[in-house]
């Protein structure tokens, strides 16, 4: 197949496109920087309209992975470059005929609360980050006359080569022996971690369903909280993770029932948190 992949040069993104290309599926990488070391390489700023004549004029799928969480921009920036890149990502789909298009969107749509999250819970996004992506799943159903769509709600994707997020923050705080800030003495919220070697089969299944329209948690099988990480990378690091608490009564938990990963798409996650962590700090 030929496939386009945005933010190739993020974690997840250049995760996807390199394991794309060793299944054999010939890749073309989007990206808003142009140090991307694919051969297809395309750089373009999809907030923007862009210039269809830059892209294949024939697509099969296409995997949005791009999206800013740049905490410098103002919200409704935010919302405009996930959201505007978005359709106009959906737009190249219907222009080039492609029969699928995957949108990575994340569990934040759902807001804290105390029990696992499905499908079919309530949106309550509470930042400007979920908010447009939840914009973004909208956006893409609309399109499913057109092609088959896929919404993930992805549940902290974790892996080696990662360079934001949670976890390589934790890392370098605890390398450097600085306190990791905390929402109550619990350590809330509790979530359940995706590493990323289990996100790339849920993708590559999600491709091949003949299902026109998903939206499916992705999240791994163990449920943890924040302060639980923190200690058993400082245990694989053997540095003692220090912690300060600057309670934040408006945080529970953030987890994502996963049971329609094996309903929709027959998958069970099957790395352990212990494997994950090891993957990725060696």
């Amino acid at each position: 197949m030929k496939i386009l992949v945005t933010g190739c040069c993020g974690f997840v993104g250049g995760a996807v496109s390199a394991w794309l290309e060793k299944q054999g599926e010939k890749v073309y990488c989007l990206d808003l920087e142009n140090n991307c070391s694919s051969p297809r390489h395309l750089a373009c700023d999809l907030k923007f309209a862009p210039g269809f004549e830059l892209f294949p004029a024939k697509l099969d799928a296409v995997v949005h992975c791009a999206a800013t969480m740049n905490r410098h921009l103002k919200p409704w920036e935010i919302i405009a470059v996930n959201t505007f890149s978005t359709y106009h990502l959906l737009e190249l789909g219907r222009k080039t005929g492609i029969k699928k298009f995957i949108y990575l969107s994340t569990g934040g749509v759902y807001g804290y609360g105390e029990e696992p999250c499905r499908e079919a819970s309530p949106a309550l996004p509470t930042d400007p980050y979920s908010l447009s992506k939840y914009q973004g799943e909208i956006l893409t159903g609309q399109f499913a006359e057109f092609f088959n769509t896929a919404s993930l709600r992805l549940f902290f994707p974790y892996g080696r080569g990662q360079k934001r997020g949670i976890f390589p923050l934790f890392i370098d705080k605890i390398k450097n022996r600085q306190p990791i800030t905390l929402n109550n003495e619990l350590g809330s919220p509790r979530t359940n971690p995706m590493a990323i070697g289990d996100l790339l089969e849920v993708i590559g299944l999600a491709l091949k369903s003949d299902n026109p329209s998903l939206t499916l948690n992705a999240g791994g099988k163990e449920a943890v909280t924040i302060k639980q990480i923190a200690e058993m990378l400082g245990e694989k690091l053997q540095i003692p993770p220090l912690f300060e608490v600057q309670e934040n009564p408006g945080v529970s938990n953030l987890l994502g029932d996963i049971s329609g990963l094996k309903t929709r798409l027959g998958f069970v996650p099957q790395i352990s948190l212990e494997q994950g962590l090891e993957e990725m700090l060696h």
